[in-house]
Formats: structure tokens, sequence, C-alpha cells
């Protein structure tokens, strides 16, 4: 019996004694709520993230987007990079090297001046045939036959490993529609450059006093055979072969001469007037100049638009007149 009452004594020591170890914890709503730390740190200049508007994500996002390959600057497929100079596209009625060399009825001449470069390790070659022209309405055009007549047409260009060349692309699409891009397919993935054409301004030059007016046409040398030949400067000898008056369309007349040329330059007769001397009245509005420069008998065509309803009585007693060099020579019709 007293053994019990000590051991129950003992027991009872033990329990107080662990109990005394134990630290209670408020509860709060079934969470446990810990104590915090004396020693952390206080941040006071806090720096707070602040979301971007919707305007400025789309803004950046805009900035992202690649810009479209434009003319004035190169781009590279990793093989070769290509620039279409900022006013590197012209267009004309003629091929600008070869004023005989004309576009065919409803059509105009597109040149295209390119720079290309080669970013490889080894010589690689390029051709005209390796571009295409696409118009404002996606149909393709190619480099026309005339592009062997340019004095730097790229045909089989080889360029040298890091270096780069010039060059000039000549194509040949309809009036109606414009440029959109020029596309390169040789070595490497495709290179496309938006395109446009280069911005004309227009010289308004009038006719000198001294150029071809009725007066000097009067005054020149006439002859009153158009079969004759009138001496001009430096030897050279040009006489009339052949006229033709082609019938009005819409109410113009076209007034077409053969010509026979002798010790003539090419460039110096392109660089002429010519006119029509009707009734007091000189027409110079040339409409074409063709030269045979590989006939041996070297004739040239020249064609004058008159707006006029003219028939053949019409031309009885006109001149048609030549100023070559410092010298103007006619011949009455």
């Amino acid at each position: 019996m007293r053994f019990t009452k000590i051991l129950a004594v003992l027991l009872l020591l033990i329990f107080i004694t662990g109990s005394g170890c134990i630290k209670d914890t408020p509860q709060v709503g079934g969470d446990v709520i810990e104590a915090v730390p004396d020693d952390i740190p206080v941040v006071e200049d806090a720096e707070y993230i602040t979301q971007e508007s919707p305007e400025e994500i789309t803004s950046k996002a805009e900035e992202a987007v690649p810009t479209p390959n434009v003319m004035g600057a190169f781009y590279s497929n990793g093989v070769v990079s290509l620039k279409v100079p900022a006013d590197g596209v012209h267009a004309s009625d003629s091929v600008a090297d070869f004023p005989t060399l004309v576009a065919m009825n409803g059509n105009r001449y597109v040149e295209v001046q390119i720079e290309i470069r080669n970013d490889m390790g080894e010589g690689i070659t390029v051709d005209s045939s390796q571009f295409i022209l696409v118009d404002s309405e996606r149909h393709i055009n190619t480099i026309d036959s005339n592009q062997r007549y340019l004095s730097d047409n790229l045909k089989d260009v080889i360029i040298p490993p890091l270096s780069k060349t010039s060059g000039r692309l000549l194509f040949q699409m309809s009036t109606k529609r414009d440029v959109a891009e020029l596309i390169y397919n040789g070595d490497g993935d495709s290179i496309a450059i938006e395109i446009s054409l280069s911005e004309v301004v227009e010289d308004v030059v009038e006719k000198a006093p001294e150029g071809l007016s009725a007066t000097a046409i009067e005054n020149g040398i006439v002859k009153s055979s158009y079969y004759t030949n009138i001496q001009f400067d430096n030897g050279a000898r040009i006489r009339i072969n052949a006229k033709q008056n082609q019938r009005p369309d819409k109410g113009i007349t076209k007034f077409v001469v053969t010509l026979k040329v002798e010790n003539v330059k090419r460039a110096k007769l392109m660089g002429s007037d010519f006119a029509i001397l009707i009734d007091g009245k000189v027409y110079q509005d040339v409409e074409s100049i063709v030269y045979s420069e590989y006939d041996p008998n070297k004739e040239a065509v020249i064609t004058i638009a008159i707006p006029r309803n003219l028939i053949d009585d019409d031309f009885k007693g006109s001149k048609f007149a030549i100023k070559y060099g410092d010298v103007v020579g006619s011949w009455i019709i």
C-alpha cells in the first residue's frame, strides 16, 4: 500500500516537470500562427513592379515585328546580300542606253539598279536571269531580252569571296500596273525587296528661239527636192530616201521620213532636232528615231506626230527640217 502511494507521487512529479517544457500557441480560426523572429530586416526603399498598360504592350509587340525589306539597305540570306538603292528604280519608254529600243505598245521599260555582295568564303556566279519583278497585281515579269544591251547587264558575273558588284536589270511591264517587288532566286534562300519608282521631277524647258523655228527653217539650207543631199558639220551628209503620211488616228497624223545618212554619228543624230513646217507652223513632236546602226546603207527613220487630221495635199509645199550640230537643213516636201 505504501509502495503504491510512493509510485503515484513519482508519476505526478514526472507529469508536472514535463508540462513545464510545453509553450502554449494561440489558435485563431483553427490556423496556426507562428511567432515572427525579431531579427528580420526592414526594407525601406522597396521597388514596386507596375503592370504595363495594354497600349504599351501592343506598342512593344509592333516594334518587335521585323521591318520589311525595303530600298536603301542590304539584306542577306546567308550566302549573298542584296540592295536596291533608294533612287535605283526608273521607268521609260525606251532603253536608256539605246533610245531606238522602244517598249511594246502598252508597255514600258523598268530599270532596277542593284548592289550584290558575296558573303561566302568562295566565289559565286550571279546572272540577271536569277531576278524577277513582281508588279502591283502580282504578275511575274522576267528579264527582258534587251538586257544584253545594257553596259552593266550582270551576265554570268563571278563575285570573289567577301566582295560585291553592281549592275542594272531590265524588265518590260504593262503601263497599267506599278512595280512592287524585286525577287532574287539565286544561291541560298530567295530575297524579296519592296521597290517603287523613283520620283521624277520634270524640268520645263522651252525651245530656244534659235532652235527649229519657222525662221530658222526658212533661213537654213533648203533643197527643193527631197532626194538631194545636204552637207552638215564634219562631213555629215543626209538626204531623204522616202516619206509616208500615216492616216489620222484620234486626231493625230504621223509623218514618217526615211533618211540616208553618211558620216553621221549615231549619238549626235539622236540629239538632233527634227521638225516639219506646215502653213507657217512648226511641229516638232518626235515620236521615235530608229537608226540602223549595222545597216551598210545607214538609214534612219524619223516619225513626227502632228496633232491634226491631215491628208496628202496638206503636205504639199511643207518642209521637213533637221538641225544636226549647228547646221539647219530642210527639204521641200
